[in-house]
């Protein structure tokens, strides 16, 4: 959910110094032209002209990443689990909220779960546990037990 919360910041970052660079752009462009500085007030423009382009799709990107922390915080703070659930807690359509799903195992914000029919599932280990390797004196090399604090060769402790 920290990633997803990184990720809107940085929209709204970006969606911020492009509206404010693009309404200062418009007086660049002005005072530029009066003062013969041509260079100035063609950086103006293409400020204006970014801004003017831009900033909708900043905004849905910004809105986007919005969702996703949404749902992130559902499925990490509240634990659910099931697709109707999460878009609940996150005031989503159902469709809406499976794509914020998706995008979010995508990105990495959800690691560790995997996408099912009904919502998302932990992703569970099924390999065997690896056999404890067995234990050795470092003074005298006999085997020792998993509780053995003392070696029943020489004496010695051990770790």
């Amino acid at each position: 959910m920290k990633k997803a919360k990184h990720a809107w910041k940085i929209w709204l970052l970006v969606l911020l110094l492009t509206a404010i660079t693009g309404v200062a752009g418009i007086p660049g462009i002005i005072l530029s032209a009066v003062n013969g500085i041509y260079v100035l007030m063609a950086l103006c423009i293409a400020l204006v002209a970014h801004a003017f382009y831009g900033i909708t799709f900043y905004a849905l990107a910004m809105a986007n990443a919005g969702h996703d922390a949404r749902v992130a915080g559902a499925v990490e703070q509240y634990g659910l689990s099931d697709l109707g659930q999460i878009a609940a807690a996150a005031s989503l359509p159902p469709e809406t909220a499976k794509q914020c799903l998706e995008r979010c195992l995508r990105k990495g914000y959800l690691a560790g779960y995997m996408l099912t029919e009904s919502g998302i599932a932990p992703i569970v280990d099924q390999r065997p546990p690896e056999p404890e390797q067995p234990r050795y004196c470092a003074y005298c090399g006999r085997k020792l037990s998993p509780g053995d604090r003392v070696c029943p060769g020489c004496g010695a402790p051990v770790d």
